[in-house]
């Protein structure tokens, strides 16, 4: 998608006849975060339930006490530990940070024009 056309900006060559006008032209192209997002419905679970727990001032042994009585278990498999229930709040965070980004616009198609 281009941003209004092509862009043209006048510049005028002090050097040539003084009715000569030099037009620089390109093509704005901004970009879009391309990570994905989704999580899956087990993932938004745990994150909530752990952020839920935080926040009422539970930490992440009582955390991960309570999502092992409750039968969850990690990606891998395993119990939880008090460092699997830190690692997906981190690691959420992190995620967001990332996709909060905004992807730099992109410079293309380069051209020149004279125009008497």
């Amino acid at each position: 998608m281009l941003v209004s056309g092509a862009i043209r900006q006048s510049l005028i060559n002090s050097v040539q006849e003084p009715y000569l006008q030099t037009f620089l032209t390109f093509d704005l192209i901004p970009q879009r975060n391309l990570r994905d997002t989704r999580y899956s419905n087990e993932q938004k679970h745990l994150y909530n339930t752990i952020s839920d727990m935080r926040s009422r001032g539970n930490n992440d042994r009582e955390i991960s006490d309570y999502l092992n009585t409750q039968g969850f278990k990690t990606l891998s498999g395993k119990r939880f530990d008090s460092s699997s229930a830190y690692d997906i709040v981190r690691k959420r965070n992190m995620r967001l940070n990332i996709l909060n980004k905004e992807a730099p616009a992109v410079l293309r198609n380069f051209g020149i024009f004279i125009l008497q």
